[in-house]
């Protein structure tokens, strides 16, 4: 009785391991507020089996009373919340009461960005444009550099870029 049972525990256990796929593909991400080597803070990214992180933005200033830091640390646990909802495009959007650029967590370019999906806010549309096409272009291996938030109405996959960092650790 006592064999049957471990034997009936082994193939639950190993249906389950096999069953789920994507725990397999899709790596443990880590965003956070950390520092450069310049000592700017920024919102980084740490991917399990890489051997560093990568800086995704770096806080040249804080927004009205709010430190670097403090924006630092709120902007990177919402790339952190919104990466643990979904996986995500960082889209450019226009705030329609104030002109200022958004920055959104969507799950698609066509959806809705609402008060959730915001990540941070910069001070035109333009130069939320301007920051998803940076990072568009960071996301090429060849470049590695962050964008910065102080710098085409593109949108980034994030697993798309989770999945480079992850590629590059495995070179």
């Amino acid at each position: 009785m006592k064999t049957q049972l471990c034997q009936v525990a082994l193939v639950i256990i190993s249906t389950a391991v096999t069953s789920s796929p994507t725990l397999a593909q899709s790596p443990a991400v880590a965003f956070y507020c950390g520092r450069t080597t310049q000592n700017e803070y920024a919102t980084k990214v740490q991917v399990k089996g890489s051997e560093r992180d990568q800086t995704i933005v770096v806080w040249k200033d804080g927004l009205r009373n709010m430190s670097a830091k403090k924006r630092c640390d709120i902007v990177s646990e919402k790339f952190q919340t919104a990466w643990k909802r979904s996986n995500f495009r960082l889209v450019p959007r226009p705030e329609p009461k104030t002109g200022r650029g958004i920055l959104c967590a969507l799950l698609t370019e066509k959806q809705v960005c609402q008060d959730k999906d915001i990540l941070f806010s910069v001070n035109n549309a333009a130069q939320a444009d301007s920051i998803v096409a940076d990072l568009y272009r960071a996301m090429s291996p060849k470049v590695s550099r962050p964008i910065y938030q102080s710098s085409s109405a593109q949108s980034i996959d994030m697993q798309e870029l989770i999945k480079s960092i992850s590629e590059s650790a495995e070179k």
